[in-house]
């Protein structure tokens, strides 16, 4: 019976290890999606700033035109 529950005290912690090894094994892998999470949220604002700057500077590159125009027909 003793020999038994020694057995079953070392099957315990041996499980009881390789659970903890697995939680840190997790915990890792939850760090590194944290930073590719971050990291992918940078890439989308920095990808819609850009869009947003492409659009503002068509848009005021159509009136800089219109003002060019008005000009041109002011002089006439």
């Amino acid at each position: 019976m003793h020999t038994s529950l020694k057995n079953e005290i070392q099957t315990f912690k041996s499980v009881n290890n390789a659970l903890k090894t697995e939680i840190e094994q997790l915990k890792e892998d939850k760090k590194e999606i944290g930073t590719k999470f971050e990291t992918l949220k940078l890439a989308k604002t920095i990808k819609m700033s850009s869009g947003d700057t492409q659009d503002a500077k068509i848009k005021i590159n159509k009136i800089v035109r219109e003002i060019d125009e008005c000009i041109a027909l002011m002089n006439k």
